[in-house]
């Protein structure tokens, strides 16, 4: 809580906390009783705003809550900021993203807390799950010996972040503030990598996408961050989240893909 309270003097941090609650794979998820989780999250709330009173507390359920359920709702007072989780992902078919996948799985969301409430919106975790491997697809418990691609790793992360990065999501959903990407790979189903800075086409790609949204003036990026070192002070260009940061170099996109390293999680930019 302490750290909290240092980083409130100079910033305000978001806290995403038990997110993906209706989910089975979490541990606080089915078939923890939604009532218990409730009575958590306002408890986690109150302790929280009473020692770190200008943290931003995240509310982010997994894409596919169903419409009209309310179980894991603490209620507008204990929540800052509405989130949800959005991947693609094609369980042994590496296909191009359906062109409004992202706002189809944005909806019910956005629209039954964020807009109904009037709260900011982000996107807490996204990226295209590229495949390879043997695995199965849990839905259908269907067994796979290989992946099978009708599109390249470039074509396939393009097909997504074409959609978040773009001035008609935005205008679409005049709440959404940031995206944030899970950048990682790891084995799930299949062996997944849902990184856009390990593969330099793609890097390039993910780049572009980023300049080209920032031309229109719908990103946001940090204001200059004087920093002390023993020897020399330097001033730079720097977001700073509980998991990454991201420091200018030559340009805004390089200097956010410089930034990510091995990160899980990265602030992608503040979407305007």
């Amino acid at each position: 809580m302490k750290d909290h309270q240092e980083i409130n003097k100079t910033r305000i941090p978001n806290l995403f906390y038990q997110t993906e609650m209706n989910g089975d794979w979490m541990n606080y998820g089915p078939p923890t009783a939604p009532e218990y989780y409730v009575r958590v999250w306002k408890r986690m709330y109150t302790i929280m705003k009473q020692y770190s009173p200008s943290t931003k507390i995240v509310w982010s359920p997994n894409f596919d809550l169903k419409p009209g359920n309310t179980e894991y709702w603490p209620g507008t007072d204990y929540v800052d900021v509405v989130g949800t989780s959005v991947y693609w992902k094609g369980f042994g078919y590496n296909n191009p993203m359906p062109p409004s996948y992202v706002s189809d799985s944005m909806a019910t969301v956005y629209n039954e807390y964020a807009k109904v409430y009037q709260k900011p919106f982000v996107i807490s975790e996204c990226s295209a799950a590229w495949e390879s491997g043997s695995g199965s697809n849990p839905g259908t418990g269907q067994t796979f010996a290989s992946v099978t691609s009708s599109i390249d790793q470039v074509g396939f992360q393009k097909s997504f972040w074409t959609e978040v990065l773009s001035t008609k999501l935005l205008d679409s959903y005049p709440l959404l503030q940031a995206a944030y990407i899970f950048e990682d790979a790891k084995q799930e189903e299949f062996w997944t990598d849902f990184r856009v800075t390990n593969d330099t086409a793609v890097r390039t790609m993910f780049m572009g996408l980023i300049d080209t949204l920032d031309a229109t003036g719908r990103m946001k990026w940090a204001n200059p961050l004087t920093t002390t070192t023993t020897t020399t002070t330097t001033t730079t260009r720097a977001v700073s989240t509980a998991v990454a940061t991201v420091i200018s170099t030559t340009t805004k996109s390089g200097s956010f893909i410089a930034s990510l390293g091995s990160s899980a999680l990265a602030l992608l930019a503040c979407l305007l």
